[in-house]
C-alpha cells in the first residue's frame, strides 16, 4: 500500500485483512516499524499497538524475519499467538508459509513468557477506537494529522475519560501551540 502523508507517498507492508478494508484517500492510524537493510528502508503498519508490538518481539526470534513476522500476524491474532506460544503449539506456527517446524520450536523457546496470554486485550481495543473517534473528531475540526499528532504524543489520558474530556484536553493543547 502506498500512505500519503504531508505529500510524500510511503510504501508500507500491511496484513492483508488490514489491506483489504481500505479504501484509495481513506485516512489510516497506523503503528509503524521500519526496517532498515542493505538494499533499502521498509516500512510495516499496524492497525493496534498489540500487533505492532508482538511484530517487534516476532522479529527479534532468528529466522524470523519481518516478512514472516507479519505473515504470522496474518494467520493469527496477538492473543492467538501468545495463547499458542503458551500452550506450545509447534503445528499452528508451521502452517504458516517460510516457517518449518525448527523455526517453530525456536519461535515457541524464545518468545515463551514474552508475550503474556492474560494482557487485557479487550481494554486496549476500546482505547484504540477512543483514540481512532478523538482523530476524526480533531480532523473535522480542520486539523492537520501533523498537528493532532503532536497533541495527542504531549498529552496523557486516563483511562476512564471520555472522548468529551479528551477532545476538550487536546483542544487546549492545540490552542497553547498556537
Amino acid at each position: 500500500m502506498i500512505l500519503k502523508n504531508q505529500g510524500f507517498g510511503y510504501e508500507v507492508f500491511l496484513k492483508a485483512n488490514d489491506l483489504s478494508g481500505l479504501e484509495t484517500g481513506q485516512t489510516v492510524c497506523l503503528y509503524i516499524h521500519q526496517v532498515v537493510k542493505e538494499d533499502g528502508h521498509f516500512l510495516y503498519g499496524f492497525k493496534t499497538r498489540k500487533e505492532w508490538q508482538v511484530f517487534k518481539k516476532l522479529i527479534l526470534v532468528s529466522g524470523i524475519g519481518p516478512r514472516i513476522g507479519l505473515a504470522i500476524l496474518n494467520a493469527c491474532e496477538p492473543k492467538e499467538i501468545g495463547a499458542a506460544i503458551s500452550r506450545e503449539d509447534i503445528a499452528l506456527f508451521s502452517l504458516i508459509p517460510g516457517i518449518g517446524a525448527k523455526t517453530a520450536k525456536r519461535l515457541i523457546l524464545e518468545l515463551k513468557g514474552k508475550i503474556d496470554v492474560q494482557e487485557n486485550w479487550d481494554e486496549e481495543q476500546k482505547e484504540g477506537g477512543k483514540t481512532r473517534e478523538l482523530v476524526d473528531a480533531l480532523e473535522s475540526l480542520g486539523y492537520g494529522s501533523h498537528e493532532i499528532q503532536r497533541a495527542l504524543g504531549s498529552l496523557v489520558f486516563e483511562p476512564n475519560d471520555s472522548i468529551e474530556i479528551r477532545l476538550r484536553k487536546v483542544l487546549k493543547k492545540l490552542s497553547e501551540n498556537r
